[in-house]
């Protein structure tokens, strides 16, 4: 045996280094500084400057809740904030005339400057008390700084008294009448803007341009306006750099008109383009103008320092939690770490003396054992059927899943764990730098909450979903620091010495092996527990346990214990309605009618303007190389182009080119306007291929347009009546093609569709075979093609629509007697016996079929997992005793799959009428599993027993 002794400072000549790990330079350095505050604030103070500090973060704290909870501050007018401003138009100045003249030139460095000068008509109502009128002018707009430079002002002839308050993001001039106003009064407001033009790529033709996009009226004028008029003159110059024609409008709300500005006066080195409105407009009016440049026409200018402030700004509370973290980090690794003992170990066969085992486990932090090694502790200090009983739980407990929660509170709770604290062997950190990452974990955090919440109401920025993940961030961050904060609590230099003499004991446990002869009167068994893993701890005692025969009932049956298998119910449980809400929001179900396409909603650039009187898709069907065949399609589309929108018009086409999860790669070959070529693109869109031409600029009136596009892989593998077949489906138009193609005064007046096939492939068609149409979509079904004629190439197919005089689509009969719209799809489908083409492989067959089993599949699996459960649960048992697992799956596995069930039912059966199989299979299995887990819960409810009353004249 060895002990410690030696000369002081020096080791014994068996002890053991301990080589203590080096932080990073990083911590190092960060702890230092931390030292360095903590000494400089005791120095001058300690208790003073932590007040004062606390105050600051109570400061901080109560902005954040101020903005958190509090107005929202410059939130943007709402639909009935601006209907009801027009109510109000009256309670102040209204403009009987507001002209203004916008004035542009190059500067020599190339930035744009504007001078601009505003003649307004302001009619003062006898009951308003004004004595002046403010010009709100944005000085900061697309991260440019605009300078507003006031140039002269007067009021009714006469020089005006002028105030300018420049903010942030806007300046106002505000000119003061000196008196109360009534009646009319002219104010002629002459001032420059620099740098209006900013860098945006023009989202309908796809072009990069310099664009000049100007609010004449400002970001806020809550004045009603009887007549304006609008001037804008422009170099000669300037105008050779249009990458477009300007355009100019006027909008309220929803209403609103817009025009293409032409020349109103032209001189040999300027255009003056005028727009004028003699309507009486309400108050938050906008009035503006486009003029769209060649990239490259002006000299853009950095961006401003109030640019990165607005940037950065509102995330900077986060920057700041996360630097609080790392300096967290640093201390925890430290300044807050262990303190030093001698750096070395001996050899040590006995315990440290006075420590016992309990309050050894904390030195050691050996959080996952120390109940075990309190049982154990308790059931040699005062053996006992009590102590029995909870040495035998601990150890059926140590080392599984379910007893983390459990051991971490115990080592917390116990007394040995204030024991270590009352004998100094650890310590708690105190002072300003602690003070300071709680004050900062939480004023950092409530402020960014406020921010993000402020932020959120910016219409811009509230489609995004970042501020659910700037919070979430945030208070990860938050909560970490925190943990680190809190829960440091370091040895000191008496615990370090304790701890090393527990480390010569290890290193005597392991050399002995004293695990493999020890008892259950052993001594030493706590710590030999103590330095062993855990699992194999509780394996230890249990087969200490199970030699000598001590035997517990009760220790058997352990309800309260959460085991594996009883966590893994609960998990299942709780994960079936996660992932049942995770797919109802975030995956589509197969049974949903499909949404418009996106070229009938309005939404791309360009899809307004262009409509369609006569459109006629011709498609041949020719053979290939290899046993295979293409699909040749020409459409030609007859349609009118009109004035007066944002963007430039574009032609949109959207075709399936998915069918049963085939892919049939079609690629468009060229589009053409007036026997003109037009740069396109073709991308994807709802799973679908969607062409869209690029139009650089206006382009009204009529038009004739053909796309040819080809489709190489147009025959799929279906699964049909009990067999494999060949199918070619084509769909020339989707649904919504009439409503979508019709403008005020144009409509499409005839439809024209035709298929061309060969002779030899019309012979061997099979099954269902015709026009798409009868049945609906996206499962249309097909009708008869009726009369066909005999073309070059083969056998022609052809219909045509036109509309009645009541401007409505013909119904189609179908051969089953049902009845579809010319609105519906139009196409053409064929069916031939498996093999008559290299056809593409039947896995994108089975796999769509597997994607539209889905919402019939996942409820009934839900439901049958909680049925299941359910009847485990209420079978009887002998003895009438149910485990606690069994117990779970009443109350966690049953109702979180019936719940999972039901909301995957909603999900997949929102669109259908309730006759479907699809609607009645899931039903079913919801309400089934829902009774079930009724009748469980109820079965395993627990049950008082009666107390006993004595008998009469019993003794």
């Amino acid at each position: 045996m060895s002990d410690d002794a030696g000369k002081p400072g020096q080791a014994p000549p068996d002890a053991i280094r301990i080589e203590r790990r080096r932080p990073t330079p990083l911590y190092r350095w960060l702890s230092k500084v931390l030292l360095r505050v903590e000494g400089w604030v005791r120095s001058h103070g300690s208790t003073n400057m932590r007040w004062t500090m606390g105050f600051g973060w109570a400061l901080i704290i109560g902005i954040g809740a101020l903005l958190l909870f509090g107005p929202v501050l410059n939130k943007p007018l709402g639909f009935d904030d601006i209907m009801g401003s027009a109510r109000h138009a009256v309670d102040t100045w209204i403009a009987r005339s507001f002209n203004a003249e916008y004035t542009l030139a190059r500067d020599a460095d190339g930035t744009l400057r504007v001078d601009v000068t505003e003649r307004i008509t302001a009619f003062f109502p006898d009951d308003v008390d004004e004595s002046g009128l403010t010009r709100v002018i944005p000085s900061e707009y697309e991260s440019h700084d605009l300078h507003p430079t006031l140039v002269s002002a007067t009021l009714d002839g006469a020089t005006a008294t002028v105030t300018t308050d420049a903010a942030a993001t806007r300046t106002t001039f505000g000119i003061d009448g000196g008196s109360r106003l009534r009646g009319d009064h002219d104010v002629v407001l002459r001032y420059t803007l620099r740098d209006l033009a900013y860098p945006a790529v023009n989202e309908s033709t796809g072009r990069q341009e310099d664009l000049l996009e100007w609010n004449v009226f400002g970001p806020e004028f809550p004045h009603g306006v009887a007549a304006s008029q609008l001037t804008v003159t422009v170099p000669r110059d300037l105008v050779d750099d249009y990458s477009r024609q300007p355009r100019g409008g006027i909008e309220w709300l929803l209403a609103g008109d817009s025009s293409q500005l032409h020349p109103d006066s032209e001189t040999a080195d300027a255009v003056t383009y005028r727009v004028a409105n003699d309507q009486n407009m309400p108050p938050y009016t906008t009035f503006w103008f486009r003029m769209p440049f060649q990239a490259g026409t002006f000299t853009m200018p950095a961006p401003p320092f109030l640019y990165w402030v607005q940037l950065i700004g509102p995330f900077l509370p986060l920057l700041l939690l996360a630097v609080t973290l790392l300096f967290s980090l640093a201390a925890r690794a430290v300044a807050w770490g262990d303190a030093r003992g001698r750096a070395w170990y001996v050899y040590r066969e006995e315990p440290p003396d006075g420590v016992s085992a309990p309050l050894s486990a904390r030195l050691w932090r050996a959080v996952l054992v120390s109940p075990l090694v309190d049982a154990l502790h308790t059931y040699r200090s005062s053996p006992s059927p009590a102590t029995r009983r909870a040495l035998i739980r601990s150890a059926n407990r140590t080392g599984r899943l379910g007893n983390l929660l459990l051991a971490g509170t115990h080592y917390l709770q116990a007394s040995a764990w204030r024991e270590q604290f009352r004998r100094r062997y650890r310590r708690v950190p105190r002072g300003f730098v602690r003070d300071s990452f709680i004050g900062a974990a939480l004023a950092w955090t409530v402020l960014q909450w406020g921010l993000v919440r402020q932020l959120s109401y910016q219409l811009p920025l509230s489609v995004y979903w970042w501020p659910v993940a700037i919070v979430a961030v945030t208070t990860i961050l938050a909560v970490a620091i925190l943990t680190i904060t809190l829960s440091a609590r370091p040895l000191t230099r008496t615990g370090a010495l304790v701890k090393e003499q527990l480390l010569g004991m290890r290193l005597y446990v392991r050399q002995t092996s004293a695990d493999e002869r020890t008892t259950l009167r052993d001594p030493l068994l706590p710590f030999t527990v103590l330095f062993a893993p855990a699992r194999r701890a509780g394996r230890l005692v249990r087969e200490l346990i199970a030699r000598e025969g001590l035997k517990a009932k009760e220790a058997a049956f352990d309800p309260d214990f959460v085991t594996t298998g009883r966590l893994a119910v609960r998990t299942v449980g709780v994960l079936a309605v996660m992932a049942a809400i995770a797919v109802a929001i975030w995956v589509p179900a197969s049974t949903r009618l499909p949404d418009d396409d996106i070229i009938y909603q309005d939404e791309l650039p360009g899809s307004y303007g262009f409509f369609v009187t006569d459109f006629s898709s011709e498609a041949t069907l020719t053979t290939a190389t290899g046993g295979r065949v293409n699909l040749e399609v020409q459409e030609d589309l007859t349609g009118t182009v009109t004035d007066g929108h944002r963007d430039v018009p574009q032609v949109l086409r959207q075709w399936h080119d998915v069918v049963d999860g085939h892919r049939m790669g079609l690629t468009v070959t060229s589009v053409t306007v007036d026997d003109a070529p037009v740069p396109f693109t073709l991308t994807r869109a709802q799973d679908q291929a969607l062409l869209q031409t690029k139009m650089p600029d206006e382009w009204p009136g009529d038009h004739h347009v053909v796309i040819t596009y080809t489709i190489d892989d147009p025959v799929a593998q279906v699964w049909q009546d009990g067999t494999w077949r060949q199918q070619l489906r084509w769909t020339a138009l989707n649904p919504g093609w009439s409503s979508a193609w019709r403008g005020v005064d144009v409509a499409p007046e005839r439809v024209t569709v035709g298929l061309t096939v060969p002779a030899d492939l019309v012979k061997v068609e099979i099954g269902e075979t015709g026009w798409l149409g009868g049945q609906g979509w996206p499962d249309p079904g097909v009708r008869d093609f009726g009369d066909a004629t005999t073309a070059t190439g083969g056998i022609h197919y052809h219909e045509e629509f036109t509309p009645d005089e009541y401007d409505l689509w013909p119904y189609i009969d179908t051969d089953d007697g049902s009845f579809s719209s010319a609105d519906d799809p139009l196409g053409a489908q064929f069916q031939f016996a498996a093999g008559t083409f290299a056809a593409g492989a039947r896995a994108p067959f089975i796999a769509d079929a597997v994607v539209r089993a889905v919402p019939v599949a996942l409820p009934v699996l839900f439901g049958m997992l909680a049925l299941v459960a359910a009847v485990v649960a209420i079978w009887p048992r002998r003895g009438g005793k149910r485990s606690p697992i069994v117990r779970d799956a009443a109350r966690w596995l049953a109702p979180g799959g019936t719940l999972a069930a039901i909301i995957l039912f909603v999900w997949a059966t929102l669109d259908l009428e309730g006759g479907e199989p699809a609607f009645l299979i899931p039903a079913g299995a919801a309400v089934l599993s829902l009774v079930a887990t009724i009748w469980a819960i109820i079965a395993t409810r627990s049950r008082k027993k009666p107390a006993r009353t004595a008998h009469p004249g019993s003794r």
